[in-house]
């Protein structure tokens, strides 16, 4: 395969006292049509002679035959079964193994790895990993007849379909002293093509141990997302955040001072005000007096 032609040299034939000759080449021992002239290239295997004619006297000579063999013995070009051909998300790459292709009679061979029926740089060994869908072949080559062979193709797909990851909208995100807890729900998140889920809750990009289901309440402020991961590809997608603030401005309360704390039989009463206390911000309130410390 590496040596496609030899060429034959008739050229010191010689005719008596130097006639000029006719030159007819025979393989088999027929002659092959315009083989005409003193060389003559060979591309196919046989017994090659050579019949001079002498142009004054007509008399022909035959030369000693020249057997050509050919040799031509393909290679076998083998990858490796692979259980396995989908790249995903949490399966980034596939080795594929040609190593179990042959030359012929034990002879050496070099490989060249091909995408889509492309040669791929530098993958020049028996094994080669993938990390791009296409259809892939493996062309090993005999270094010593130079023939070549290309293998079955192994189609390699990928699925890097992502999921969806959605926290229902809150009306309200704000903690406050009469609503401590915000329940965050990402339920309506979604895998591709019904694959399950599973669930990792993040304050400030930062994941939250053991909150790993569906659903999470915050009891501080921050900025919350959720990552799901699709069981099957492995892709993960984190959500746009939830922003939650909180509001724990306390009120201010007084009670205006009371020059004469005594209960007397001339003083039976004694009026408490706490009319000045404040809302933050204007924020109205409601009040409850306490005797020693217990709700009257």
């Amino acid at each position: 395969c590496n040596h496609v032609e030899i060429e034959l040299d008739g050229s010191s034939s010689a005719g008596f006292d130097s006639h000029v000759l006719t030159y007819q080449w025979l393989k088999d021992g027929a002659a092959i049509g315009s083989a005409t002239t003193a060389t003559y290239k060979v591309t196919e295997a046989g017994a090659y002679t050579l019949e001079v004619t002498d142009t004054e006297n007509g008399c022909s000579a035959v030369s000693a035959a020249l057997t050509i063999t050919e040799e031509k013995n393909l290679p076998t070009a083998t990858i490796a079964d692979v259980v396995d051909k989908e790249l995903r998300c949490n399966h980034v790459e596939i080795e594929l193994d040609g190593s179990s292709s042959a030359g012929f009679d034990s002879h050496a061979l070099t490989y060249q790895w091909l995408k889509d029926g492309v040669a791929i740089g530098s993958a020049t060994t028996a094994k080669y990993k993938v990390i791009e869908a296409g259809a892939y072949t493996l062309e090993v080559t005999d270094t010593e007849n130079g023939c070549s062979a290309v293998s079955a193709a192994v189609v390699i797909t990928v699925d890097s379909s992502q999921p969806t990851a959605t926290i229902a909208d809150i009306a309200d995100k704000e903690l406050r002293c009469n609503n401590v807890e915000i329940e965050l729900d990402g339920s309506s998140s979604a895998g591709f093509d019904s694959h399950a889920l599973t669930y990792q809750w993040l304050k400030d990009g930062v994941a939250i141990g053991l909150a790993t289901t569906a659903t999470y309440k915050v009891t501080e402020a921050g900025a919350y997302t959720l990552e799901v991961t699709d069981t099957e590809n492995g892709c993960s997608v984190v959500s746009a955040a939830v922003v939650i603030t909180v509001d724990s401005s306390q009120p201010t309360a007084t009670i205006a001072d009371v020059s004469d704390k005594e209960l007397r039989c001339n003083n039976v009463e004694i009026e408490l005000d706490g009319s000045s206390s404040a809302g933050f911000d204007s924020h109205a309130l409601t009040y409850q007096w306490l005797k020693d410390g217990v709700a009257i």
